[in-house]
């Protein structure tokens, strides 16, 4: 109190009026300086109590103290909140279809696998989305070339595990399941753009040939030969060999003898034989196709049965109807006449 009556005092100033304050006036003063001023003034209390009577906040007449507690409170440090890890971004879709990544959580894992009826269905309706899909984008999908590539990528090994899972559809009890599963085999190995085809070397390694055999005969499916002839065709020289010893020459002689079998199945039969007959016609001579093929008195199949008959001719030796296969057709101008 003496301090500031000190300074209010006529030619008094207040640079005397803090000289001649008590000791217990400075500390207090010194104090509110420090809270004002920060830490580095607790250092200097006598210049801290100076700076402070210099604010304008401990001048005025009452409530100065007031003041300097506020002004001591907007000057103090907030705390630091705690660290928080930064938000991960979403993880990338390997795929564009949901549709697809939903077919391969249904799909079956082993033969021994039953569906329930919900399951089929929604089955259904996710293949027949991805087929209309397969059918107009040329881009929306990237097959493995080979089993192996499954190892490197997440998304080639989900690829395997639907091509697993649709081999397993193509032999399911339900006939509309399993006429739509192999119509996806078709049009994923023959159909579409040739950028988002299944390759042979993938059908094959999936087990594809001994299966699309089984259904051949079971069902006189000319899908299933098709697809036989794309692997053939596309596939490596090793494949043939791999889908005579599965039994196909057989199976299609089978289609061409039965009264059953509608015209598109016969010719889907006839077109499998003329590919192996290019491949390897003498283990097609040894069937006894040439006389097999004699049956057929379709006149839109003739010319394909024609074919036939013309490439096995210098391989068989007429003597009577049972005429043993020549060891060999090869010669130094092609095939022996």
């Amino acid at each position: 109190a003496a301090s500031w009556a000190a300074s209010a005092a006529p030619g008094g100033s207040r640079a005397a009026a803090a000289a001649a304050a008590p000791s217990s006036t400075w500390a207090s003063v010194a104090a509110l300086g420090a809270a004002c001023l920060g830490a580095s003034a607790a250092r200097r209390p006598r210049q801290a109590a100076a700076a402070c009577l210099r604010r304008r906040t401990c001048a005025g007449r009452g409530g100065g103290v007031v003041r300097c507690a506020e002004a001591a409170s907007e000057t103090a440090i907030e705390e630091v909140p705690p660290y928080e890890e930064p938000t991960p971004f979403p993880a990338d879709q390997l795929f564009k279809l949901p549709e697809f990544e939903m077919a391969i959580k249904l799909m079956p894992k082993s033969d021994d696998e039953e569906l329930d009826d919900d399951r089929r269905q929604e089955l259904f309706y996710a293949l027949e989305y991805i087929l209309d899909v397969h059918n107009s984008d040329r881009q929306w999908i990237k097959w493995p070339d080979r089993m192996q590539m499954s190892r490197k990528s997440p998304m080639f090994l989900s690829c395997f595990k639907f091509l697993r899972g649709l081999r397993i559809l193509c032999l399911e009890d339900d006939d509309e399941l399993r006429e739509l599963a192999m119509e996806v085999t078709f049009c994923f190995s023959c159909g579409g753009y040739f950028l988002s085809r299944v390759p042979p070397a993938m059908l094959v390694e999936c087990g594809f040939v001994e299966t699309l055999v089984q259904l051949g005969e079971e069902t006189y499916d000319r899908y299933t030969f098709q697809v036989l002839v794309e692997i053939i065709t596309k596939g490596n020289r090793e494949y043939v060999t791999k889908v005579i010893r599965a039994g196909a020459i057989q199976v299609a002689l089978s289609l061409l003898d039965s009264q059953e079998a509608l015209p598109l199945q016969q010719l889907a039969a006839l077109d499998l034989l003329v590919t192996l007959c290019q491949r390897a016609p003498i283990k097609v001579a040894e069937a006894g196709c040439y006389d097999a093929v004699k049956i057929v008195r379709n006149p839109a199949l003739i010319p394909r049965r024609n074919t036939i008959m013309n490439m096995l001719r210098p391989l068989v030796k007429q003597k009577g109807d049972d005429g043993p296969v020549a060891v060999t057709n090869l010669g130094i101008g092609g095939l022996k006449r």
